[in-house]
């Protein structure tokens, strides 16, 4: 499973520095945590034998207060997500 952590762990430093070089001074930290997140959860739930510990994210997603996240906020948007 250790492959599966740094994968998720990855993927969702990824969005954020995507977001960095997309946004530059408009970068939105809510927006860009919450997207992370939600690559994270998503991740975490397409293998199901590493479920462990998904609430937890699901939970700290939750901390970040997105009534809606932009379009263009949503990791689905980064090529080749």
């Amino acid at each position: 499973h250790g492959i599966l952590f740094i994968e998720g762990t990855m993927g969702h430093e990824f969005v954020h520095a995507y977001h960095h070089v997309l946004f530059g001074n408009n970068f939105n930290t809510n927006f860009s945590e919450y997207s992370a997140y939600q690559f994270q959860i998503d991740f975490l739930r397409s293998h199901p034998a590493y479920n462990i510990g998904i609430e937890q994210v699901i939970n700290k997603q939750a901390t970040y207060k997105v009534d809606t996240l932009p379009y263009n906020y949503h990791y689905q948007c980064i090529p080749g997500f």
